[in-house]
């Protein structure tokens, strides 16, 4: 389920490192040490421009290094690296065990992964804020909602705190909390949280991406459950609008929308609205 570990050899000033780096992530961490264009193949004589140029490894000669940028990585640098890789590597499998619905192994990775991150990096990284994110996701796969509002609310005030407070990561914070608020039943309070993802994904994305539809989407249960049929089914056209272009008629979410619209009008003739 991982990636495969490519390997990196630095050579600088007649000493050379290896690093096991696993995807573009610890590429950049590796390129941030130089800046750009300070690595030259050994092979081919070509410098590095990006993180893709690192994706088949290979011996890189250092050249022109930033003052103390890398001076010979010692070994506690590399151990850090070598750390943070496999949090990388934990975090991306325990991603892939969440689709398949397994979200008690993941909880178990996203665990490792975040004492990995808070031992490397400290408690205020935007890293440790996404493996705080996943847990939350985890945990709410598995029903245990308080504890996910939590791990959420963790994410969200580092997010705050490290990034614009537009910031499409501060909109998935949001988003999340909303979709365990709703799974809790709490659905005004879910209401609140989607609709301050959505302010954030319009401004980022446009009104035509995914991100925004799914917001839409969650919106209309959310206001469903509050017998808000009208501004429910408005919020399902809406999603509709939108999921169409991207997954097509015969999507289930897609299906299930149109029933819930169909249902609602319903109910709206049965209230007299």
């Amino acid at each position: 389920m991982s990636e495969e570990r490519k390997r990196i050899t630095i050579v600088d000033d007649g000493k050379s490192y290896v690093l096991a780096v696993s995807n573009e992530k610890g590429f950049d961490r590796l390129l941030a040490r130089f800046g750009t264009n300070h690595l030259e193949h050994v092979d081919t004589n070509e410098g590095v421009f990006d993180s893709a140029s690192l994706v088949n490894g290979g011996t890189y000669r250092a050249t022109d290094t930033k003052e103390d940028s890398f001076n010979g990585m010692d070994q506690q640098e590399h151990e850090k690296e070598e750390q943070l890789s496999k949090a990388s590597e934990l975090v991306e499998d325990g991603i892939a065990l969440c689709d398949e619905g397994k979200y008690a192994e993941a909880l178990d990775l996203f665990q490792e992964a975040l004492g990995i991150q808070l031992k490397v990096l400290g408690d205020g990284h935007p890293d440790v804020a996404w493996s705080y994110n996943n847990i939350g996701i985890a945990l709410n796969g598995q029903g245990q909602y308080e504890e996910a509002i939590k791990m959420h609310e963790n994410a969200l005030e580092i997010r705050m705190a490290t990034l614009d407070n537009r910031h499409e990561l501060v909109a998935d914070s949001y988003y999340n909390m909303g979709c365990v608020l709703g799974n809790q039943a709490k659905c005004k309070e879910a209401v609140e949280m989607f609709r301050q993802a959505l302010d954030i994904y319009l401004e980022v994305h446009g009104n035509r991406h995914e991100d925004v539809a799914n917001t839409y989407h969650e919106m209309g249960i959310a206001l469903y459950c509050q017998v808000k049929y009208k501004e429910a089914v408005e919020m399902f056209r809406k999603f509709l609008d939108i999921y169409v272009e991207v997954d097509g008629e015969g999507h289930e979410k897609v299906l299930n929308a149109r029933k819930l619209v169909a249902k609602g009008l319903e109910l709206l003739g049965q209230h007299g609205e």
